[in-house]
């Protein structure tokens, strides 16, 4: 019996040995697999994110304790435990499940054999547990499929770990140091450069830590609503892609990831746009792990809040100082210019930049401004609002100012701003200098005029005529001549200095921008006494110049110049008369177009019967021609009018008349110029106001010009009147609905016409009278002449 419990004995230590071999080749390949794999992760996270140094070190702490852990726990806890043979015999009962505690029960009777009748019974026990563990197969006792998984997944682990050296040698080997914690980077192909360029957007770089390894961060501020330009640049491999991750530093941190553009052959480009908070971002591409950081900080950039212009015009101009809100100048050349603004925050610096001319001005701090003083609107310039209920310049922000003087040409400058932050403005306003001119005097003459032309020796000359200057006039001077054979004389008209002598007033200081001119010349007072007289048949030459107060050129006007030719008495009225012949022409020329006009409408009023109709299509093309009829006759009659007014003018101021009310006609024509100085040449009114002063007695009989001016006042009454009542009563009948009306408004325009023709046969009469007058006072005239050569005759004998 012993010897059965020595085998059962025996087999159960082999079985033990073996247990003891397979722990430790189970932990061995634990330990490889495991090993393996966690190298295999730290290749591929440092190879993929490049691991700093430190972390790095503490991954390779790590995987130190956790092979010093897993070594115990996996090979010398199992070698080092104590199993016992009923450790092996329970493992044999767990795995073989038919045996029914054979192998315990054995062993517990080879540990205390009986020696009683028992004996046989133990011996069987024992042969039969015996047979049992030879038939026993070590496979169902230690089951190798757990084993042989763990060792395939770590051959797995190691394959793919050698497959991973020996695929990238150099960077297997640059790893093996990295793991180690040595600070060498990886070959690579791709190398990305980030930039950020400052002169294309409104940035400034605070701070690019692009030293050693140049993975430090790019400090940028940004003007808040900025565009931030980025720029990477690709060296080696260029790859098909780059992607530029924008990380939020406020809130949540929300990221997003942009493509970028590529441009030129290795270069790409990306604007972020709608900046409004603090981010960084960083680029990659290809196998480079990823650019340095771009941190930036978006904060406010300067802008102007508020902006005015002062303006101080030249001393000459004796104006005073006015703003204008906003940068438009407009001013004359000379000026002195100040802009004053008021900006968001504080500056480091600011200058105003003339484009064309390439000139800066420098902005200085402000003084507080005083009240505009000049508050209201003048001399065509806005004015300012109450100042009192304006922002002080605290409320605005900080107050900046620069002088210049405003230049003679067109130019515009651009406020160009930076702020202490070192950010410029977002948008830089672009405003106008537009010099307003000094303009040259101006000269507007309105006699002598077209009747006035041919004088004769005797003329009066009226000289009306209007000076004008934007600032203020020097002098005014009248530069007369005969022909082309003489020496201008210079008759002065207007001298500032002469003025201010003879006056002490307030006003003596302020230039005299308008001049009204009436004087009375004749060519004898033109040419003094001494100096050549001008004779009949040649030309006066009358030249009119102004000169201006500009400083410290002053500026002449154009020459304005009058040629009066010098006739004999009876040689212009021989012109006159027959101008008046012609007149008289015209007159019957409108008559006989009045007829024609009286006619149709004649026929018109037929036509409509009693107005009991409608009116029709056919009624308004008769009106329409009938009011053009009546135009033409208008304008006809403003002719004839105008030659009468011509004719008066040659009259009085060629002394054709020599009735004494003359004088007083002359008188009127004063008075009635110096208070009405800028009439036209051509205008009318002053002889209608002299038929006025006739029939109220103040200016007595008139031969001549009396006669002319009935004539005048009657030509001027159709035109005024009738004519116009004609045309007036034609446009009602044009709007009339009924026929009642319409024939009502013809009627009326049938006694206009009536009226009409009523005036030019009178006008008809007094030129019939007129030529027989005419004719009589030439014929008294030859008789005077021949009773003169006779009485010369006489003499002679």
């Amino acid at each position: 019996m012993k010897s059965e419990a020595q085998e059962i004995e025996s087999s159960l230590d082999r079985l033990r040995q073996r247990v003891k071999r397979r722990f430790l080749l189970h932990g061995l390949g634990w330990m490889l697999a495991a090993m393996a794999s966690l190298l295999l992760f730290h290749l591929v996270v440092d190879r993929a994110l490049v691991l700093p140094v430190l972390v790095r070190l503490t991954l390779l702490l790590a995987l130190l304790v956790f092979w010093v852990q897993g070594f115990r726990r996996r090979i010398l806890y199992p070698m080092r435990r104590d199993l016992g043979l009923d450790d092996m015999a329970l493992l044999i009962e767990r795995n073989a499940s038919d045996s029914h505690q054979e192998i315990v029960s054995a062993l517990q009777l080879a540990r205390s054999l009986p020696s009683n009748e028992s004996a046989s019974m133990a011996r069987i026990v024992l042969e039969q547990a015996k047979d049992r563990l030879s038939e026993l197969e070590e496979s169902r006792l230690l089951r190798p499929r757990r084993t042989f998984r763990l060792w395939a997944f770590a051959m797995t682990m190691v394959l793919g770990f050698g497959t991973a050296g020996v695929l990238d040698l150099p960077a297997f080997r640059v790893w093996s140091f990295r793991l180690l914690g040595a600070d060498i980077s990886y070959p690579r192909e791709t190398f990305l450069e980030i930039q950020i360029p400052e002169g294309q957007a409104n940035l400034e770089i605070v701070q690019d830590q692009n030293s050693g390894t140049g993975r430090g961060p790019i400090l940028v501020r940004l003007a808040r609503g900025a565009e931030l330009p980025v720029l990477v640049e690709a060296k080696g491999k260029i790859p098909d892609i780059v992607e530029v991750t924008i990380r939020s530093l406020e809130g949540s941190g929300i990221e997003r990831t942009l493509l970028m553009s590529r441009r030129g052959a290795n270069r790409f480009r990306l604007v972020v746009r709608r900046t409004l908070g603090n981010f960084e971002l960083s680029a990659r591409g290809g196998d480079d792990p990823g650019t340095r950081l771009v941190r930036v900080t978006v904060l406010p950039p300067p802008t102007v809040t508020h902006l005015l212009t002062q303006i101080i015009p030249p001393a000459y101009t004796r104006q005073e100082t006015f703003r204008r809100e906003g940068g438009l100048v407009e001013a004359l050349p000379g000026s002195l210019i100040e802009v004053h603004l008021h900006t968001s925050i504080p500056l480091e610096k600011g200058s105003l930049h003339f484009q064309d001319s390439d000139l800066r001005v420098e902005l200085v701090p402000g003084p507080g401004l005083d009240p505009d003083p000049n508050p209201e609107t003048g001399h065509g310039r806005p004015g300012q609002e109450n100042p009192d209920l304006e922002p002080s310049d605290g409320e605005r922000g900080p107050h900046y100012m620069a002088r210049f003087l405003m230049p003679d040409k067109t130019d515009r400058y651009r406020i160009e701003l930076k702020a202490r932050n070192g950010l410029e403005e977002l948008s830089k306003g672009v405003y106008s200098l537009v010099p307003l001119p000094d303009q040259r005097p101006r000269i507007l003459t309105f006699s002598p005029g077209a009747s006035l032309r041919n004088l004769t020796p005797n003329a009066t000359i009226p000289l009306r005529l209007l000076a004008s200057d934007d600032f203020g006039l020097t002098s005014v001077d009248l530069f007369a001549r005969i022909g082309e054979r003489t020496e201008p004389i210079q008759i002065p008209l207007f001298d500032s200095e002469a003025v201010s002598k003879d006056t002490t007033s307030r006003d003596s200081h302020r230039p005299l921008r308008k001049l009204h001119v009436l004087r009375f010349l004749s060519p004898s007072t033109i040419f003094p006494k001494g100096s050549e007289q001008p004779r009949e048949g040649e030309r006066i030459t009358l030249e009119i110049v102004a000169t201006d107060i500009r400083e410290p050129d002053s500026q002449k006007s154009l020459t304005r110049q009058i040629a009066l030719g010098l006739v004999d008495a009876d040689e212009l009225r021989r012109r006159l008369h027959s101008q008046l012949r012609s007149t008289r022409r015209q007159v019957e020329s409108t008559k006989k177009v009045q007829l024609q006009q009286k006619e149709q409408l004649d026929a018109f009023l037929q036509g409509i019967g009693d107005g009991s109709g409608e009116t029709s299509s056919g009624n308004r093309l008769s009106l329409a021609a009938l009011d053009s009829g009546h135009r033409r006759i208008q304008a006809m009659l403003r002719r004839i009018r105008g030659n009468f007014a011509e004719s008066l003018d040659a009259h009085i101021f060629n002394a054709l008349d020599d009735s004494p009310p003359m004088v007083e006609v002359i008188s009127l024509y004063q008075h009635y110029y110096t208070d009405h100085p800028e009439l036209p040449t051509h205008d009318v009114s002053f002889y209608v106001e002299m038929n006025q002063a006739r029939k109220k007695g103040d200016i007595g009989r008139m031969e001549v010009v009396g006669r002319l001016g009935d004539m005048f006042g009657i030509s001027h009454g159709l035109f005024s009147q009738s004519a116009d009542q004609a045309l007036r009563a034609l446009a009602m009948a044009r709007s009339a609905e009924e026929g009642k009306a319409l024939r009502a408004a013809l009627e009326a325009t049938g006694d206009a016409q009536r009226s009409l023709l009523t005036g030019l046969d009178r006008l008809l009469e007094l030129l019939q009278e007129w030529n027989d007058f005419q004719d009589v006072i030439r014929a008294t005239r030859q008789l005077r002449e021949i009773q003169q050569r006779l009485l010369e005759e006489t003499k002679g004998r």
